[in-house]
């Protein structure tokens, strides 16, 4: 995932110090001529500053109102919107999404996994590597590690993802860090995604346990980023999964 800097402007004024002969007018119009340096400097700045902003942010509330002296709970919905760049000249990707498709998933979990896995497929170019991995008692490679080819012929394959079964986590992130080996190339980027709640229960199923199989991965350069789905997601789990791997 590309890190966005604002542009740090300096503007710098010269102070001349005049002789107490000069007259008063001159001195005035020394001073007209400050302001309106100043003035150009400062809508300058306003320019560049609007120019360069490089997120815009949105936050919806669940509550339209909120009565005071009451204990009350709401949720924020945060929305960030990054500005758009030039990517013709990226590094090529090589992507292993990994989609949790366990009985937990049911419902709106597993909806939302299809929207961000289509969303991944709409970024890839022509020339990165993709491959899909799905799991529930056990991880299945739906794609091998390929470069990018039918699209469509894959996002019916995600559509037809249902929820079953258990938990395979460990497995499934396992097959996604083997896909990624295939083609691995350090000057690219070699990541495997992980979408799911985060409740494990089949194989390896600790935080602990998990974040070994994240610092594995990351000594071959391969790196982990979670996206946990659902209010009840495992943060413990996913978080250390991608901590251990710098993901």
């Amino acid at each position: 995932m590309n890190r966005k800097h604002l542009a740090l402007l300096a503007f710098l004024s010269s102070l001349i110090c005049f002789s107490s002969v000069f007259s008063q007018e001159t001195t005035k119009e020394i001073a007209q001529s400050k302001e309106v340096a100043q003035s150009k400097e400062v809508a300058q700045s306003k320019e560049v500053a609007q120019s360069n902003a490089s997120i815009d942010i949105a936050v919806l509330s669940s509550q339209q109102q909120i009565i005071s002296d009451q204990t009350q709970t709401m949720f924020l919905k945060v929305a960030l919107k990054g500005k758009t760049i030039e990517t013709k000249n990226r590094p090529r990707l090589n992507i292993a999404l990994v989609i949790d498709r366990s009985s937990s998933m049911s419902g709106d979990r597993i909806i939302q996994a299809k929207i961000a896995s289509k969303q991944v497929l709409d970024l890839l170019s022509t020339d990165d590597i993709f491959s899909l991995i799905s799991y529930d008692n056990d991880a299945e490679v739906l794609v091998p590690a390929t470069k990018i080819g039918n699209r469509q012929k894959i996002e019916k394959m995600i559509d037809a993802l249902s929820p079953r079964g258990s938990t395979a986590l460990y497995a499934g992130v396992q097959a996604g860090g083997t896909e990624i080996k295939k083609f691995f190339d350090q000057n690219q980027v070699n990541r495997v995604i992980l979408l799911s709640d985060g409740q494990a229960n089949i194989g390896p199923s600790s935080p602990s346990v998990l974040g070994d199989l994240g610092r594995e991965l990351g000594s071959k350069g391969i790196s982990v980023s979670t996206i946990g789905l659902g209010l009840g997601y495992n943060e413990d789990l996913m978080t250390q999964l991608a901590i251990q791997s710098d993901g």
